[in-house]
């Protein structure tokens, strides 16, 4: 256990029981964060587990935003047990995008929710109250937000969270598409040094959000060209 407010010794058993207790409740299915894919929940074992980072990684084009969004509406739509998990506060799921703009995500959202019906075949008011019933079945709440590419950092995101999270409503996952297009907290020059540091800055910096606010951080990275020529020689 890593946190500067916690320590693990022998010599404080009563500090020992309560991490211990706290390792037992993040395992505990009941509150763990379910997939509607039962073969994804299987390789996540059960499934998204808080103060965990996950990163789905694929060439372009191959629906990374589309599992992260599809991820951001299973949470709301197959996870009753959020309520118990915030005491009774609204729990609320996370999506936001750098990649996508609004308009492009409600339309996938819509393809996701309602895959057999069109949207312009209902009015506005129908498909919104289509929409806000399917994502509200479980008394979850969904925030989804766009913001433009490199336009906010991992510290924007962490406030983010913050100012979601008041008396009655709480943060229980992120879905961020996608890592490439966020900017890392830190801006000293080793972080700048290139690419790989960078990338590995804004994924430290993903864990320690997942760890303060007790959330799954699940996140895409789109795979270089040395990447898909290797994949292509397969």
């Amino acid at each position: 256990v890593h946190d500067t407010a916690h320590t693990f010794d022998s010599n404080n058993i009563e500090q020992m029981q309560m991490l211990v207790a706290q390792t037992q409740d993040v395992r505990d299915s009941k509150n763990v964060i379910l997939t509607g894919i039962r073969g994804l929940n299987m390789l996540l074992s059960p499934g998204y587990v808080a103060g965990s980072v996950y990163v789905f990684a694929g060439l372009p084009g191959n629906y990374k935003s589309g599992i992260l969004l599809e991820s951001h509406v299973d949470t709301c739509r197959f996870n009753p047990n959020l309520k118990a998990i915030t005491n009774g506060k609204t729990p609320v799921s996370v999506y936001i995008t750098m990649e996508n703009t609004l308009t492009q995500t409600i339309s996938r959202l819509w393809s996701i929710l309602y895959p057999n019906a069109d949207i312009s075949t209902f009015t506005t008011k129908e498909a919104t109250d289509m929409i806000n019933e399917a994502l509200s079945v479980n008394g979850c709440r969904s925030v989804i937000l766009y913001y433009g590419y490199r336009e906010k950092s991992t510290r924007d995101i962490d406030a983010i969270i913050s100012s979601l999270n008041d008396d009655k409503n709480q943060v229980v996952a992120l879905f961020f598409d996608y890592i490439k297009r966020v900017r890392p907290g830190r801006t000293d020059a080793a972080v700048n040094a290139s690419e790989k540091t960078e990338l590995n800055a804004i994924m430290n910096e993903f864990k320690t959000i997942a760890a303060k606010h007790g959330i799954p951080v699940v996140t895409g990275h789109q795979l270089n060209r040395a990447a898909a020529a290797e994949v292509d020689a397969l």
